[in-house]
């Protein structure tokens, strides 16, 4: 298993992380590797998003003449 050090990190910081990892009954290097492990797995799946709008956007769909909104409100209306 790979060692992370980390140097100057600030005390206000650190504090934070200590005061998380307390209220959640962890260590403080447990606490630290929950934080980093949903930053990452965060920022694969606003990826995954962006990549799937992106494609939603792309997509050429015409609804017009598969949906009359006027005809649906006038057989609505004669129920």
């Amino acid at each position: 298993m790979a060692v992370l050090q980390m140097r100057d990190l600030p005390d206000e910081l650190y504090e934070k992380l200590k005061a998380k990892a307390k209220a959640e009954r962890r260590s403080i290097m447990q606490q630290a590797l929950v934080i980093l492990e949903n930053a990452l797995n965060h920022d694969e799946q606003m990826t995954r998003r962006q990549q799937a709008v992106r494609k939603m956007m792309g997509l050429k769909v015409d609804l017009s003449d598969k949906l009359d909104i006027v005809n649906l409100v006038r057989e609505d209306r004669e129920r």
